[in-house]
């Protein structure tokens, strides 16, 4: 007996309609008597290959006039997972290229080539007729102008945009290693970097550097919709005017408003068991939902050609030193006052406004000529390099300017709306799943995923269903029983921490990193005499606990194999040190270190999953490293302080940095200090490993 097909209907179809839809059919289960999942988008308009040339898109179909840059703006916990799980999707995707293997015939439901990223369109200047991939690598420059000093002074960036990696030329050459070692699915990856003051221009308070992905829209949102029609997804073009409509519009045949790869998959339409909804500004509208905390933020973008700032054919796929420049200048309020996003196939998209409640949809020359004034002074490289050297300043004049485009952003006051609906129509679930804004995109993969496990219950069907992650162990890792009994696991980082993944991935141990959300608020007043040890060791165990606990809770079928944390403090006379509140703390904490030690302290926690209650074995061990300083002269001091490089460290120094011109010698291990000892942690492990405590062995 055949089992009963289940129906799910998705209304839009833009980014996140598109992401839900690919989510839901791509881990269908094998077999006739396995129960299969149908999905139908219903939606007034597609993208750019199932629409007909002589029509343009409304403002209101924000997805296609995006400019789409990876660059996470998250707020909260669920953004910033939301924003990961995409990253490492479209990192996969950017890798794997299934765009270019997934072909199942020559031509699409709609007449036009399967794959239109292989035709670029009419208009397309001839520099962007190779290179049209839909997602591209590029080397990102984020510049935060300065804040009010009443303000934190907490880098902006951190725990927002310190987790991405970053594969540039200084480590191209262990990069092309990996490749050469037939690892090119796992190359060696770093940390974004902090970039230092003095090389910022005066305007700017913060700058880092990281790798990313740019997203040619276009192309990606094509893509999107030609693989969900390759894997049985249906297409209904069509208004719907309520919750209910929708479903209607999903149970019936539709005639030739309905597109789909075979229609006779199709000539029986199920009933509709689950509406998702996400259709923009439509929210505002459509019965059932009438949301009027959706509003329009209005986007306006220009296209320029700049075809030497495209990528090369010859290296494209083997290079992965990728130093195609992307920039973007981030306001004080927050949001990016100017961005400058290459595609890869010589467009580039420069942007931009924001302007909140704004419907009007007509391009404004003023703002043309102000968007690209405002990202030729960061980007000269926008003018022909013909046209300009040190003696001719590049004049906005000299950018070729292929499009205007002007988009409406779905956003909403109170966040995003991501539940299940307290009332079922006609029938079928309903869950709400809009309001990004812009940062769709970005979200994309993170939104659809949690829409597709949480809320509709569609969870991986077996192991070999679920995303495949990159081994741990790098081929840069010693052959020793640790590196062999964490290869193939999921080893994760409970910290997100630049320092601590630099110094693992330095001996070949790439983890995947899940920052923990524990408070870190142990009362340190309880932490006196040879206690005060005990508080990294405590604080690191309840970081670890939180995240094992909690990525088991996410996915039980795709729990963690090794999780680990740590927590490292200063402490000097018993007492643990804080980070300075402000300069002239700094300055007060360095001067009484001046010519005196501390102790860098730091607690590190495993957590590995066993057969035995409670279901999990976790061990701990604490390294102290001396640190001694020397009898500094006050000016430098001073100097050091207004490097402002020590205001958010413990004790109020990096030795990792200028700090450590401060210091005269230290006992011990000098990555404790930097914030992981890797000496002890191998040590520890090996031990456990010895003594058969650690044995992650999985039965076949």
């Amino acid at each position: 007996m055949t089992a009963r097909s289940h129906h799910v209907a998705i209304l839009g179809c833009g980014v996140i309609g598109l992401s839900t839809g690919l989510a839901i059919l791509e881990a269908q289960p094998d077999g006739p008597n396995r129960s299969k999942t149908r999905v139908t988008i219903v939606a007034k308009e597609l993208p750019g290959s199932a629409t007909p040339a002589d029509q343009k898109h409304s403002a209101e179909y924000a997805s296609v006039w995006a400019g789409g840059h990876h660059v996470s703006d998250a707020k909260t916990e669920r953004e910033l997972r939301h924003d990961k799980v995409t990253f490492d999707r479209m990192s996969m995707l950017a890798q794997d290229k299934p765009w270019r293997t997934q072909k199942v015939d020559s031509s699409s439901a709609f007449g036009e080539p399967l794959l239109p990223i292989t035709k670029p369109a009419a208009s397309s200047p001839a520099s962007a007729i190779q290179g049209r991939e839909p997602l591209v690598w590029v080397h990102q420059t984020e510049l935060f102008e300065r804040r009010d000093p009443s303000q934190s002074t907490r880098p902006p960036y951190q725990g927002v945009l310190d987790w991405y990696p970053d594969v540039s030329s200084h480590h191209f050459e262990m990069a092309m290693e990996a490749i050469h070692k037939e690892r090119a699915d796992n190359p060696l990856s770093l940390q974004f970097k902090e970039l230092p003051p003095a090389s910022l221009a005066p305007r700017f308070g913060w700058g880092c550097t990281f790798s990313t992905i740019d997203i040619n829209v276009p192309v990606y949102l094509d893509w999107l919709l030609e693989r969900f029609l390759q894997l049985g997804g249906r297409v209904v073009v069509s208004k719907a005017n309520s919750l209910q409509h929708a479903v209607r519009i999903a149970a019936s045949s539709t005639g030739s408003r309905a597109v789909c790869r075979d229609t006779s998959t199709w000539t029986s339409v199920p009933p509709v068991d689950a509406l998702v909804v996400s259709p923009g500004l439509g929210a505002r509208s459509i019965v059932g939902i009438e949301d009027l905390a959706v509003h329009p933020q209005r986007g306006q973008v220009v296209v320029v050609n700049a075809p030497w700032l495209s990528v090369d054919e010859g290296n494209r796929w083997q290079n992965l030193c990728h130093e195609l420049p992307g920039v973007s200048v981030v306001r004080p309020q927050g949001g990016r006052e100017v961005y400058v996003i290459p595609r890869g196939d010589g467009t580039v998209v420069c942007g931009g406004t924001r302007i909140v409640d704004e419907w009007d949809p007509t391009p404004r020359a003023e703002t043309t000529k102000t968007i690209l004034e405002r990202c030729l002074k960061i980007m000269p490289q926008l003018v022909d390099p013909r046209k300009r050297n040190a003696l001719i300043e590049p004049r906005v004049e000299d950018i070729e300017v292929l499009g205007v485009n002007v988009g409406l952003r779905p956003a909403r006051r109170g966040g995003v709306r991501l539940e299940k609906a307290q009332k079922d129509v006609d029938g079928a679930k309903v869950i709400f799943n809009y309001g990004y804004g812009g940062a769709g995109y970005q979200a994309s993969w993170g939104a659809a995923l949690e829409a597709k496990k949480d809320k509709l219950g569609i969870a991986p069907t077996t192991t070999a269903t679920m995303t495949t992650r990159p081994d741990p162990v790098t081929p840069f890792a010693l052959n020793t029983p640790l590196f062999n009994v964490l290869a193939g696991k999921r080893v994760v980082l409970a910290s997100s921490s630049p320092r601590r993944k630099q110094i693992l991935a330095s001996v070949g141990l790439e983890p995947e990193i899940v920052p923990s959300t524990f408070e870190e608020d142990l009362p340190k007043s309880e932490f006196t005499g040879d206690a005060v040890y005990e508080y990294p060791v405590q604080t690191g165990s309840k970081k670890a606990l939180e995240v094992y606990k909690r990525l088991v809770e996410e996915n039980p079928e795709d729990p963690p194999d090794f999780v680990i944390s740590a927590d490292t403090v200063v402490v000097k006379d018993e007492v643990i040190m804080e980070k300075p509140a402000d300069a002239q703390d700094n300055l007060r904490m360095l001067a009484d270190l001046n010519g005196n030690k501390c102790e860098v302290v730091t607690g590190v926690t495993v957590i590995w999953p066993v057969i035995e209650a409670p279901g999990f074995q976790m061990r701990s061990l604490c390294e102290r490293t001396v640190v001694r300083f020397a009898d500094n002269p006050y000016y430098l001091l001073k100097a050091y302080v207004d490097s402002n490089e020590g205001i958010d460290r413990a004790g109020g120094f990096a030795i990792q940095g200028r700090g450590s011109l401060l210091v005269r010698c230290i006992e011990g291990d000098y990555n404790n200090v930097v914030g992981f000892p890797l000496y002890a942690f191998s040590a520890f492990l090996h031990d456990l490993i010895e003594n058969d405590e650690l044995d992650m062995v999985q039965d076949d």
